[in-house]
């Protein structure tokens, strides 16, 4: 008998951006089709970046009246007032009718709804504002001109991040404290102490680097590059490190801080899963890398312009 084989059948968008199977190879995968991705780009892109908000803020008397939501507000349910980027003129580009506001949260018409998280802490949230009122006096920054606040305070947000530092320590103290059942340490292991100087290392540099935006800042100078520098290299180094030391603790280091004799307290468990988000926190890897080879190199622009 001949035999006959199945095609492997995967989903494909189609003309009109639905999916429907077709045979593994089929050159028109939602991998290899440009028009598919142009079409993901266009239905998902746009609302991963922050100047595309549209909660809208409109003059109100003396004040403003805020309507829409806003997603990952990460410690809404525990923060006293939140920055709030809003949108309060429609036309013209969209980094451009932007407006900053600082909120109090005990402010009425805003709920809160919480967004469990594979990430640490295990939660963020969604807010919501439905006719909160808040005087100008909330206003920080110009009107419409809320995108030059976000980019000082972004600009500043990526230079202070640092290592795995607390994860280091723990591990440390762990291995210098732990026995196998032959009575030896995992730190009389010279490939485990190999692996924890690797991390110190590290964290070394990431501290160098946020050391380094510091300086920049006393110097009258906003440190665009230097910050976007210390904010790629520390949250990848986070990452690989983080790796590395539940590697070091073996398969028990997956447990968290609340399971009973979980290795290092369960922080390196904790910061694993913080790290795998710090690549995004404060602007991606990917925009990392574009400001420091436009501004920093002077290479030519990879993206379109505003």
């Amino acid at each position: 008998m001949r035999a006959r084989r199945r095609a492997h059948r995967r989903p494909v968008d189609d003309a009109d951006g639905r999916a429907h199977a077709a045979p593994c190879g089929h050159r028109r995968t939602a991998a290899r089709d440009p028009a598919a991705r142009a079409r993901r780009r266009r239905r998902h892109l746009p609302r991963l970046d922050v100047a595309n908000a549209r909660l809208a803020a409109v003059r109100n008397g003396d004040g403003w009246r805020l309507n829409g939501e806003k997603v990952f507000t990460s410690l809404a349910h525990e923060a006293e007032y939140v920055f709030l980027l809003t949108r309060t003129r429609a036309d013209g580009p969209k980094h451009e009718g932007l407006t900053m506001f600082l909120v109090p949260m005990d402010t009425p018409g805003i709920t809160i709804e919480p967004m469990p998280t594979l990430g640490a802490p295990g939660r963020t949230n969604r807010t919501f504002y439905r006719d909160v009122w808040v005087p100008d006096s909330a206003r920080v920054g110009d009107i419409d001109r809320g995108w030059d606040v976000m980019t000082v305070a972004l600009t500043y947000e990526r230079g202070g991040t640092l290592g795995a530092v607390r994860a280091l320590e723990a591990t440390v103290e762990w291995a210098r404290d732990a026995r196998h059942p032959d009575g030896s340490r995992p730190f009389d292991d010279p490939l485990v102490r190999r692996r924890l100087a690797q991390v110190a290392i590290e964290n070394e540099v990431a501290t160098l680097l946020s050391h380094r935006t510091t300086w920049v800042t006393t110097q009258d100078r906003l440190p665009g590059v230097e910050g976007s520098m210390a904010k790629l290299f520390s949250s990848e180094s986070i990452q690989r490190s983080c790796s590395t030391l539940l590697d070091v603790l073996g398969a028990d280091g997956v447990l968290d801080e609340r399971a009973p004799g979980a290795p290092a307290a369960g922080a390196v468990e904790y910061a694993y899963r913080k790290a795998a988000v710090a690549r995004i926190y404060g602007g991606s890897s990917e925009i990392m890398r574009s400001i420091i080879a436009e501004r920093g190199l002077g290479l030519p622009r990879t993206r379109k312009g505003r």
